[in-house]
């Protein structure tokens, strides 16, 4: 199980500021749905969440960010958004684009790992321009979830950078 701090409310380290105002999640709708992980960390961490398809107006965020998300969105969804909507995905793209990445990263023996933050593109998966990635070592005999941690750290990081670019 992946154990990561409380990401919300979020103040950047280096000046105090605040660098998430507002977050709520939207996830697939699901009969187990207390067993997805980003719908028990919302629940306990008291973080609004939706089922998707989210039909509520999403003008009061500034981004919109998808993780593993699996759905296509539509460009009509995407221009809600100011600043657009990001894809924190676990590879370095192109490289592993689409389901599974941290599977194939393992499977094909690959030595470097990392995070890619880019622009959402209507209705396609993985494609649009790379805003940021971060690269990481794949420690020998690595599980997949040993090296899903890793990434979820480097994400972390990777949204921080990210949050404070769009901050200013």
């Amino acid at each position: 199980m992946i154990h990561l701090v409380p990401f919300y409310p979020y103040r950047s380290l280096d000046d105090g500021k605040l660098l998430i105002e507002q977050l709520e999640v939207v996830t697939l709708p699901t009969t187990k749905s207390d067993k997805l992980p980003v719908r028990k960390y919302a629940k306990l961490n008291q973080i609004s969440i939706h089922n998707w398809p989210c039909l509520t107006e999403c003008n009061q965020f500034d981004v919109g960010i998808v993780v593993s998300f699996g759905a296509l969105l539509s460009d009509a969804l995407i221009q809600q958004f100011p600043y657009g909507i990001l894809n924190l995905h676990p590879s370095l793209l192109p490289r592993w684009r689409g389901p599974a990445p941290i599977f194939h990263t393992l499977i094909h023996g690959d030595r470097m790992a990392g995070v890619t933050i880019m622009q959402i593109r209507p209705k396609r998966f993985d494609v649009g321009p790379i805003l940021m990635q971060q690269e990481c070592p794949v420690p020998p005999r690595c599980t997949s979830g040993e090296l899903g941690v890793i990434l979820a750290e480097k994400a972390l990081v990777s949204i921080e950078k990210s949050a404070r670019t769009y901050r200013e």
